[in-house]
């Protein structure tokens, strides 16, 4: 598939190679993703999805290959370089990982309150964030313990996006929930892509949610990229790799379980 001439690519993983003593995780991994759109990851657990995050995000430094940023690597960044590479990213955790000793505006601003702004200013900065989810003002000096599993989730993703990042990636973001919630936060994803412009990177098993949030549809086996198109082509695709995928086939062409 090519991806249309009027695309940005805004990140782009090319050759990207990474392996842990004999065990490789991805091999010659290359991804493309236009800015403004969200692309999902699919593949099975172990295949190295959170891995290509971890490189992206400079936690892990791939053996081969090169990752761009609007056009410009981000391997091997001095420190200062990779702070500011982070200004660029928000990040909504499979189960929230919000602190439980912080209120739910100190979690959704705690970025801010890291990089100095005052706590009033910053809490003014969450509130808006909160609304933004669907959280009234009332949330926010609520703990998290005193909110439902979905509600955490909606202030996560608050957070995520509370310094107005480009890039959100999304890890498993509708696991634990229930399928009125989960609706609930991919339609959130999807308001933010299109209010914020937001460049989305998605993992995740939940084929429901991945045809609501995607523009475009990777699926990752053996470390390499061997499906990438767009939503509405993968519903009706004839792929028998990501068809096997879709309908959760144990007996296919490929063997996601590694037997």
């Amino acid at each position: 598939m090519t991806l249309a001439k009027n695309e940005k690519i805004k990140v782009e993983f090319k050759n990207v190679a990474k392996q842990f003593g004999d065990r490789v995780i991805l091999k010659d991994f290359s991804l493309k993703v236009p800015e403004g759109k969200t692309v999902v990851v699919l593949g099975g657990s172990g295949t190295g999805k959170s891995v290509s995050i971890k490189c992206l995000l400079g936690l892990l430094t791939p053996d081969n290959g090169d990752i761009l940023v609007d056009g410009e690597s981000v391997i091997n960044l001095k420190e200062k370089q990779q702070y500011k590479l982070m200004e660029k990213f928000g990040m909504l955790f499979q189960f929230g990982a919000l602190f439980d000793s912080l209120t739910n505006w100190q979690n959704v601003a705690f970025a801010l309150l890291e990089q100095g702004i005052k706590p009033a200013e910053a809490k003014k900065t969450a509130i808006e964030k909160l609304a933004l989810v669907g959280l009234g003002p009332h949330v926010a000096d609520l703990m998290p313990a005193e909110i439902s599993g979905g509600m955490k989730k909606r202030v996560s993703l608050a957070r995520a996006i509370c310094t107005n990042p480009e890039i959100v990636l999304y890890d498993e973001p509708t696991t634990g929930l229930d399928p009125i919630t989960a609706d609930t936060i991919d339609r959130l994803i999807v308001e933010m892509r299109d209010k914020l412009n937001i460049t989305g990177i998605a993992i995740t098993h939940d084929m429901q949610s991945a045809f609501k949030i995607a523009d475009y549809i990777a699926l990752l086996y053996q470390g390499e990229i061997i499906y990438y198109d767009t939503v509405e082509n993968t519903k009706t695709t004839d792929n028998p790799y990501i068809k096997q995928f879709i309908n959760g086939e144990e007996n296919g062409p490929i063997d996601f379980f590694g037997k």
